[in-house]
């Protein structure tokens, strides 16, 4: 601290006295309830699921247990 010009600041005291990782530890394993929003820009080398027509292609995500399947709007 001292190589840094910060000694004085007393920081390496205030981290020992504070329950500061704990609250960091807090803050970074909590969850956060988040929107996410997913754009598909393009596909390509679709398999044809039609004999000698278009693919229908839909996104499927999944997210730990959820899975989400849009395919009623492909």
């Amino acid at each position: 601290m001292d190589k840094l010009g910060v000694g004085h600041l007393k920081i390496s005291k205030y981290l020992a006295e504070s329950d500061y990782y704990s609250n960091l530890k807090q803050l970074l394993m909590g969850q956060t309830q988040c929107i996410i929003r997913l754009y598909m820009i393009s596909a390509y080398d679709l398999a044809s699921r039609d004999n000698g027509g278009e693919s229908d292609p839909y996104l499927v995500i999944k997210l730990g247990d959820k899975a989400y399947n849009d395919r009623a709007n492909y």
